[in-house]
């Protein structure tokens, strides 16, 4: 990535994959780190057919490469949002709310998650442009999961669902 780095709040499935990779420390490098504190604590280990790994993220906190986010507080559109994402549009998890919360008040930031249902979630709020692929971020292929390809299909499906059926709620 060109220019400063940017602000990145991160969902689980990332820092998992990285860690099961071998590539956590390249995040560090290329963007500010932030993690909400379920994400944190969601991040402890990661399994593979050789067995269970420990992430040490505490080691990153200590050091400074990343942020914890606490106290995010609750922004009544966003509950209403997400609970009609609940009729059948998208489903997310404590910590994608959390992250969604804390961007919804500062849009400087952006997420990286591979997981479908935030990504939808954010369109239905009408902040598609702050998400960021994993991709765009390390400069590097990734698993599609974590691809900008990836991320740029599941924005068009985020787009029409909210002009379909959010656009009036927000």
């Amino acid at each position: 990535m060109s220019g400063s780095k940017p602000y990145a709040i991160f969902d689980a499935d990332v820092i998992i994959y990285l860690a099961s990779i071998g590539e956590l420390e390249l995040l560090f490098k290329k963007c500010e780190v932030f993690l909400t504190e379920i994400i944190y604590n969601q991040c402890q280990y990661y399994e593979d057919d050789r067995g269970r790994h420990s992430i040490n993220l505490k080691e990153y906190l200590e050091k400074g490469k990343i942020t914890l986010l606490t106290d995010i507080e609750i922004e009544e559109k966003v509950i209403k949002v997400q609970n009609r994402g609940r009729d059948g549009y998208f489903v997310v998890h404590e910590g994608e709310l959390e992250i969604v919360l804390f961007i919804y008040k500062n849009r400087e930031y952006k997420m990286c998650t591979g997981d479908g249902g935030a990504v939808k979630f954010m369109c239905a709020l009408d902040m598609s442009e702050n998400l960021i692929s994993l991709e765009k971020i390390i400069g590097k292929q990734v698993n599609y999961q974590f691809s900008q390809k990836k991320l740029k299909k599941m924005i068009k499906e985020g787009k029409t669902m909210y002009i379909q059926h959010f656009w009036e709620d927000i």
